[in-house]
């Protein structure tokens, strides 16, 4: 797929995993492990898919997603969580996120939330 992906998390381990996994399915993906460098990668190109971390150091993944809609930027966005309490997921949705998954996960349940988020990302471009 020609997809272009963003994976923020601010465990380098993680976001180079989750780019090993996706890598044969999506001709683009791009790391960041803090928010400040992802939203500089964001000024500078557009991504159908973001996948990010809720618990990062400098800022939340909630105030990160607050902050690109407050940008007009509707790129889907998952959150990622070692933490799926209900809660967290309410508010994910309330902000904006397309979806929530749940660390530790399998590849193909990754790879096939990112196929469809990254799909619906190309159409709102359309």
């Amino acid at each position: 797929m020609d997809g272009r992906i963003l994976v923020v998390d601010d465990e380098p381990d993680i976001c180079a995993m989750i780019r090993d996994v996706l890598i044969d399915h999506f001709q683009h993906i791009e790391t960041a492990n803090s928010a400040a460098e992802a939203l500089a990668k964001l000024d500078k190109e557009a991504f159908d898919l973001i996948f990010l971390d809720i618990m990062m150091p400098d800022m939340t993944g909630m105030d990160f997603l607050k902050k690109i809609r407050s940008q007009k930027k509707q790129t889907p966005v998952v959150f990622l969580s070692a933490s799926d309490t209900e809660d967290n997921f309410a508010k994910a949705l309330l902000y904006g996120a397309s979806d929530f998954l749940t660390k530790p996960f399998e590849n193909e349940q990754l790879i096939r939330l990112a196929t469809k988020m990254a799909q619906v990302g190309q159409l709102q471009k359309k």
